[in-house]
């Protein structure tokens, strides 16, 4: 699978923060970052989400006009 862009605005003291937690670490931003986010994710959030993993979204989708998207 490729991989896809992700870009965020930060505030200029948590960019310095980043910046020095990461060459503090011998990583690069971009690692630090990634390192963050599978760690805030854990494994159990690694499954892409639908209406029959994610009880929320079954509540949202559970209705007579998106009926026709159960069987996709």
């Amino acid at each position: 699978m490729g991989k896809a862009r992700l870009t965020i605005d930060v505030e200029p003291a948590l960019k310095a923060r980043l910046k020095i937690a990461a060459a503090s670490r011998g990583l690069s931003m971009r690692q630090l970052c990634l390192h963050a986010l599978e760690r805030e994710l854990g494994e159990e959030d690694s499954q892409p989400l639908n209406w029959k993993s994610d009880p929320v979204l079954a509540e949202l989708w559970d209705n007579e006009e998106d009926e026709i998207y159960n069987n996709l």
